[in-house]
This record gives C-alpha cells, sequence and structure tokens, in this order.
C-alpha cells in the first residue's frame, strides 16, 4: 500500500561516459590499433581476498609478458590501500621490462582505449569495458564476491554471471598456462 513513485528515466552513467570517452578518443587517434603488435593486455580486477591480483596475478603478469604481450595492470583503488605489498611485488618484479606497465591512476583510461583484451575477475570494469571498448575479456574464474550475506534470499542469477559467456571466456585459475592462447582465440573472434 505504498503510494505511488515517480520514476525517471535514467540510464548506467559510468557505462555511458566511458561510451563517450572512447568516442572522443577515437575520434582523436583515428588510427586504429587492431593490427598493432605487441598486442596489449590490460588486467583489470576486482579486490579482495580472492581477486585475482590478490591469488595469481604474479603468475597472469608473467605468463603475460612471457607471452610477449604489452601488459597494463590497473589495480583496484582498495588493493593499493589495503594490500600495498602486491603493487609492490608486482613493481619490483616487472618494472625493468618494457612491456609492463603499472596504471595507479584510474582517472587515465587511455590503457582501457588502447588494450586489445582484458583480464578481470568479477570487477564491473570488465563489463563497462566490453559494452564502451567493444573489446573482449577474459574472465580469471576465482571465487565470486559477494557483499551480501542475504543475496541468495532473492531468486534471481547475477548479471555478473549471465553475461560473462557472453563478452568473453572464463579461464579457471588453474589454467593460467593457456591464458595467451584464450586472448589470441578471442581476439580474433571478438
Amino acid at each position: 500500500n505504498l503510494k505511488q513513485k515517480n520514476l525517471v528515466k535514467d540510464g548506467y552513467r559510468p557505462l555511458e561516459s566511458l561510451m563517450a570517452e572512447v568516442k572522443e578518443y577515437r575520434k582523436v587517434n583515428k588510427k586504429t590499433n587492431a593490427k598493432e603488435r605487441p598486442m596489449t593486455v590490460v588486467v583489470a580486477p576486482s579486490w579482495g581476498k580472492n581477486a585475482i591480483l590478490e591469488t595469481c596475478g604474479l603468475e597472469i603478469v608473467q605468463n603475460l609478458l612471457d607471452s610477449g604481450f604489452r601488459t597494463i595492470v590497473r589495480p583496484h583503488p582498495l588493493t593499493t590501500k589495503y594490500n600495498g605489498w602486491i603493487i609492490k611485488s608486482l613493481s619490483s618484479s616487472f618494472s625493468k621490462n618494457e612491456l609492463f606497465h603499472l596504471n595507479q591512476n584510474l582517472s587515465d583510461k587511455s590503457s582501457l582505449f588502447q588494450s586489445h583484451v582484458m583480464i578481470s575477475d568479477w570487477s564491473s570494469i570488465a563489463i563497462e569495458y566490453a559494452f564502451a571498448c567493444e573489446r573482449p575479456v577474459i574472465f580469471i574464474d576465482v571465487p565470486m564476491k559477494c557483499n551480501n550475506p542475504e543475496a541468495d534470499r532473492i531468486n534471481i542469477i547475477p548479471f555478473e554471471l549471465i553475461i560473462r559467456e557472453k563478452i568473453g571466456r572464463v579461464i579457471s585459475p588453474d589454467q593460467l598456462d593457456t591464458i595467451s592462447e584464450a586472448i589470441e582465440s578471442i581476439y580474433k573472434d571478438y
């Protein structure tokens, strides 16, 4: 018996904002990166004990660099805040490799625009990237983060579960050695 609400038509502002930035970037930078080598991969995970930087980040970056991919890591700000040791470890392990770049300035989205493929886990940036940049995502299948212990009371499959196979591929953390083949394959078929 609640009174009727005044609904306002809106959208998904982070996605719409990123789409506008991609459009502007492409207008200014008319050159396409479709044939560029080395291919650029951006690693943009969520944060927390099961996120990919916390669980297998070093191995992912090592595999990408060993495969000759230009690798940009965009850590979640909370990873930097609460698990700074991960950032230090990445930096000390790979800073001398010219293919490695650590981008901690999330307002600088050029790494998204320049990349060919994203590697993520459950981060919403993966969905925004797929739709705004129109590029594929490789999802590392770490346990899903759930911030609401009562989420299962609602009988709805989370969008993040539904969309993963439609905008990318899902790889088990046990199969990180196949990541370069997955990237090449999905990019040809994006």
